[in-house]
């Protein structure tokens, strides 16, 4: 990867009312926090170490070096995707990067490290300054700002012998700035990004949740599903354990399902074959009618942050909801690799980047 060091633009705290509040609205009102007179512009060229922790663990860490990327390296495909992005959405982007001439969040990217690549990274962090350190939403995110010239080296010589890296949140972001950066003529000042690796991050699950539906029966239904699944009845509801476990809740019953072996002769994804792939394929488009997973509006995706408790309380009558397992690092690698495309909200990754937190003034 070809990256390298930037002048950042930061929150200045002292001026800012709210801080919850900041950080909630700086996607929208961006313009008005920079007015106000909010930020500041770093004086030097700098990486940045960023730190994310939970409030109720601040012992472990997700570690990250915040950069520049060349944007031939989104162009060339070093930087894969794993979603197809929407023209109209990318075009809203690109108005916002216009309107604001500024990015006001990294697109967070992941790589499979060397080894040693944490111990460098703590000792870069042990020696550079904290700049900056708050709280939200039950996380801290700390900013440590390298501006030593033989530490930058050590970063850039690393990232030089990594050759692919992946998406994990900001697709529509990432493109869209490629093509506005391409467009004005700007191709040297790069896309601002984070780079966790794959040990700091972890990878949830989106729940899939189909109202207003028009069942005939429970038991026609629990029949068409046993044609491609066993089904066990199960007292309580529970998060499914494994790839190839569901687990469904429907009229307030519980059921663990797991796929049939022919089921996978019958698939005609590719390399992986996804819990994802085969609901959209064998259940919710052929049985549940939702041919559109990213229009139809009977469908909700729930994220598998939420407690067990607090996803079923959102399951109207009418209902069905698929508890899904989480995809793994090798799995999302290998469809990323292979330039394949995983259906719409197969996953989201954690530790969340925020709004705001560190910025890149783009003219």
């Amino acid at each position: 990867m070809k990256i390298k060091p930037f002048k950042a633009q930061l929150p200045i705290f002292n001026a800012i009312e709210d801080v919850n509040s900041f950080f909630e609205t700086a996607k929208e009102e961006y313009t008005s926090y920079l007015n106000a007179g909010c930020f500041r512009q770093t004086t030097t060229v700098d990486f940045f170490v960023y730190a994310i922790s939970n409030l109720d663990d601040l012992e472990t860490e997700s570690l990250g070096i915040v950069a520049l990327t060349d944007v031939e390296e989104f162009i060339q495909n070093n930087i894969k995707k794993h979603e197809n992005t929407l023209s109209k959405q990318e075009g809203v982007q690109k108005n916002l990067l216009k309107e604001r001439n500024a990015a006001i969040k990294p697109i967070l990217l992941t790589f499979k490290a060397q080894k040693n690549y944490l111990v460098k990274l703590e000792f870069i962090r042990q020696n550079s300054e904290k700049i900056i350190q708050t709280d939200f939403q039950n996380e801290r995110h700390t900013l440590y700002a390298v501006s030593s010239l033989p530490l930058q080296s050590i970063i850039e010589i690393y990232f030089q012998k990594i050759r692919t890296a992946y998406i994990a949140d900001g697709h529509h972001r990432a493109y869209s700035t490629a093509e506005y950066l391409k467009e004005n003529a700007i191709l040297n000042t790069g896309i601002l990004t984070a780079y966790f690796d794959f040990s700091q991050l972890r990878i949830g699950a989106f729940h899939r949740l189909i109202t207003n539906l028009d069942l005939k029966t429970e038991d026609v239904f629990l029949k068409e599903l046993a044609q491609i699944m066993t089904i066990s009845e199960i007292k309580f509801p529970k998060l499914p354990q494994r790839k190839g476990e569901i687990v469904l809740i429907l009229n307030d019953k519980y059921y663990v399902l797991h796929w049939k072996k022919s089921v996978f002769k019958q698939s005609k994804e590719g390399k992986v074959i996804l819990d994802t792939h085969l609901l959209s394929d064998f259940i919710l488009k052929p049985i549940l009618g939702i041919k559109n997973l990213k229009t139809d509006t009977r469908l909700k995706y729930i994220e598998g942050d939420n407690t067990l408790e607090e996803i079923i309380k959102q399951c109207p009558k009418n209902s069905v909801l698929f508890l899904m397992y989480p995809i793994s690092f090798s799995n999302f690698k290998t469809v990323a690799d292979s330039n394949g495309i995983l259906p719409p909200k197969s996953t989201f990754f954690e530790p969340r980047l925020i709004n705001g937190l560190i910025n890149l003034i783009v003219r």
